[in-house]
């Protein structure tokens, strides 16, 4: 069925529902489809930015309650956006979604990395390329991402940024103004996990050795010895991606999975939980997560530097 742009919040709340004015023969088609959905045993929910707020609390409410099991894949900018918030690559939050304000959360991470961590929530993406362009911060390190072409002041660049590294597999806007680019493998070129946008864990199993590119992990473990020679913090430990995972699963809340399923090709869900701890109810800003407007691959972020990919024909809609 189709939902007019703008219809996507009102046609979820009646799924929900079965409340508010909508014309008669979408009703009609919801009914369809939610008898359709209804009668199945599994389904899978697949949502991107159109959906925000309130609208995707009504598809979860939808959601379960139906019959079977329900998974729900948003549809993010970059394909382990989800792995990356569990780690805790968020401004106010510890991995497992702790808030960094929870002292007993950050106590235990102290204990286990034998550092400190502060206790103030950090800065979005779009504020920190913000703070970049005016020189209020100093140094900014990208991996895996294009902020100066999603971000910040359009046609500024870099600013008065005095030193910008990408970790990135090509020359995207960002890395272009780059002072250095580090050449990362792609995931088919590198072994570790990654989290599926349903919460599943799955390995990955490199299928070819590559000369010159190099894993984040390699990149970062390298990194880190070179700064340590500096005086600057302690090197990264770990001897392989296996190793960082076995902490993982011992310090991130929901990760705990059995390793037995993983290494036999199956998917591990996580069970990830948190509360708010007396902060307020969180919602998104608008902008932050962005729809790539496209209707065969969900970011651009590979197809804008693949000939064949540009190559194939794909059914235009009709405004």
């Amino acid at each position: 069925m189709k939902v007019e742009a703008g219809q996507e919040a009102a046609a979820l709340r009646w799924l929900a529902h079965e409340e508010g004015e909508l014309p008669s023969a979408l009703v009609e088609q919801l009914v369809q489809l939610k008898a359709g959905l209804e009668a199945g045993s599994d389904v899978a929910i697949v949502f991107g930015a159109e959906g925000s707020g309130t609208a995707i609390a009504q598809l979860v409410a939808f959601g379960s309650k139906l019959p079977g099991k329900t998974r729900y894949m948003a549809l993010g900018d970059y394909a382990n956006s989800r792995g990356a918030a569990d780690m805790g690559v968020l401004p106010d939050r510890l991995p497992g979604y702790a808030y960094v304000d929870n002292a007993g959360a950050r106590e235990a991470l102290e204990k286990l990395w034998g550092s400190v961590i502060p206790s103030s929530a950090g800065q979005t993406a779009p504020q920190m390329v913000e703070a970049a362009q005016a020189g209020k911060l100093k140094a900014l390190y990208v991996v895996g991402a294009n902020p100066l072409a999603h971000f910040g002041t359009f046609g500024l660049g870099r600013g008065k940024l005095e030193l910008l590294i990408v970790h990135e597999m090509f020359l995207t806007e960002t890395a272009k103004v780059a002072d250095i680019v580090f050449p990362a493998a792609s995931a088919y070129e590198k072994e570790g996990t990654v989290t599926n946008t349903s919460g599943e864990i799955q390995m990955l199993h490199k299928g070819a050795e590559v000369m010159g590119p190099r894993s984040d992990f390699d990149l970062l473990r390298i990194l880190s010895h070179q700064l340590e020679k500096l005086g600057l913090g302690k090197a990264f430990h770990f001897k392989t991606p296996a190793a960082v995972f076995e902490e993982i699963r011992k310090a991130v809340s929901g990760y705990n999975v059995q390793p037995a399923g993983l290494l036999t090709g199956g998917a591990e869900p996580t069970r990830v939980e948190f509360a708010r701890n007396g902060h307020a109810p969180y919602d998104v800003p608008v902008g932050l997560i962005r729809s790539a407007k496209d209707t065969l691959f969900t970011s651009g972020t590979l197809g804008r530097f693949c000939t064949m990919m540009d190559s194939l024909p794909e059914a235009k809609t009709a405004p």
